[in-house]
């Protein structure tokens, strides 16, 4: 029986196939990549901040010893990525171009070679930007620097493993070529800080901490590699606030999902639909976020306090307050139940006609960076008309998803 693949615990050995290539030589030192300009201007980690909030008030209150938290979204560091920020050119690209380039609905892209997959440690250091992406670890080009001898690291290992998958299911599914298309590497670094409890992209990289007494590691999961990864194709078309902020998280879990069943060849009524199903210590059957059943991911116990998923379902129940950017972490649980819905009365495998259609959404230019849901879901109802005119049952599975969740009337 086939195991279906997020968490895989780099504690021990584990049964994946290594897919990705292991050919070529790097010699001396010389493996850090300069990093491309800034691709997106904010962090965008996985943890809401108004969670990480929770946790440290109840731990605080409890007198409990404090695991350190670490909120990604400061308004510093935003700032000054903002700052460093230098928008490259569009990537953005018509039909009838994604035509050209063989990303139609009916034809694959064709071959090109693997993207260069780097794995650093931070060595459980808070490294300022100057510092990352630390000390080479792993690639899929060669697996160590010939003169650099440090222990076999199986967290590097299943991180590469994970970021192979993700990039396998977005070139073969969408040809997404890189993060913006070009090829570029995937860099990540691991063991980032002291009990840190986030994963996120910072413009550039993706950084990945140890987890904590509550959270495991985050490299560990493919759908928390996947969900950072699409935020690097995300990049600045959607702005990380309110409910363009709140798009911005749907779409990555969106394709962590996609990459999930995609990975383990499960069609859309036998996916999970959770993203980082385990990731909490104790809890193995509960996630970060639910696709399927949004504001019933978690329910766990923090000393004498319980912890809940507070996602909405419905537009109506959308939380309107500053807290998380907006609510970006909260309210993407409206989209996420659409797609849901969606993809579910379709059938089949999710990143076929479901997936093409938000992936065409997101790169074909119809959307604004501050865009509503209302406006991204019109989106998604034209791209449905472009790619699939005469499928009239396609596009009323649509507009029903969109209306049951309030989206449209």
């Amino acid at each position: 029986m086939f195991c279906q693949i997020d968490h895989v615990i780099a504690q021990r050995s584990h049964p994946i196939i290594k897919t990705f290539e292991q050919t070529g030589n790097l010699s001396g030192r010389t493996v850090t990549i300069e990093t491309p300009n800034q691709i997106a201007s904010c962090h965008c980690s996985i943890i809401p901040s108004s969670l990480i909030n929770q946790i440290e008030r109840i731990r605080q209150d409890q007198h409990a010893e404090i695991v350190p938290i670490h909120i990604t979204h400061d308004a510093e560091r935003y700032e000054r990525f903002r700052q460093q920020r230098n928008q490259p050119g569009s990537t953005i690209r018509s039909l009838v171009e994604l035509e050209r380039m063989g990303l139609s609905t009916t034809r694959k892209p064709t071959a090109r070679p693997r993207p260069i997959m780097n794995v650093y440690s931070a060595q459980n250091q808070e490294l300022t930007d100057e510092q990352l992406p630390g000390i080479f670890m792993l690639s899929n080009k060669a697996k160590q620097i010939p003169d650099q001898k440090l222990p076999p690291d199986q967290t590097a290992e299943v991180t590469l493993t994970n970021t192979n998958y993700a990039y396998t299911c977005f070139w073969q599914s969408f040809g997404q070529y890189g993060i913006t298309g070009n090829g570029e590497p995937y860099i990540s670094t691991i063991h980032y800080g002291q009990d840190f409890e986030n994963a996120f992209f910072n413009g550039w990289q993706f950084i990945y901490g140890d987890g904590s007494d509550l959270f495991e590691s985050f490299a560990e999961f493919l759908s928390v590699v996947s969900h950072e990864l699409w935020h690097g194709v995300t990049g600045s078309r959607l702005n990380y606030f309110n409910e363009a902020g709140a798009l911005n998280e749907h779409l990555s879990d969106v394709f962590a999902s996609i990459a999930i069943q995609f990975t383990n060849q499960q069609t859309v009524d036998k996916g999970s639909w959770l993203i980082a199903k385990g990731i909490f210590k104790g809890y193995p059957n509960d996630a970060l976020r639910s696709m399927k059943e949004p504001g019933k991911a978690y329910d766990i116990q923090l000393g004498e306090t319980v912890i809940k998923d507070e996602q909405p379902d419905h537009y109506q129940q959308r939380y309107e307050g500053s807290e998380d950017n907006g609510g970006v972490h909260i309210n993407s649980g409206i989209p996420n139940k659409a797609f849901y819905l969606f993809a579910t009365s379709v059938g089949g495998n999710v990143w076929e006609k479901p997936g093409l259609i938000w992936y065409h959404t997101l790169k074909n230019g119809l959307l604004k960076k501050n865009a509503t849901m209302q406006q991204f879901a019109e989106a998604t109802i034209q791209i449905t008309h472009q790619l699939y005119s005469t499928d009239l049952e396609l596009q009323n599975h649509l507009l029903r998803a969109w209306r049951e969740v309030g989206v449209l009337i």
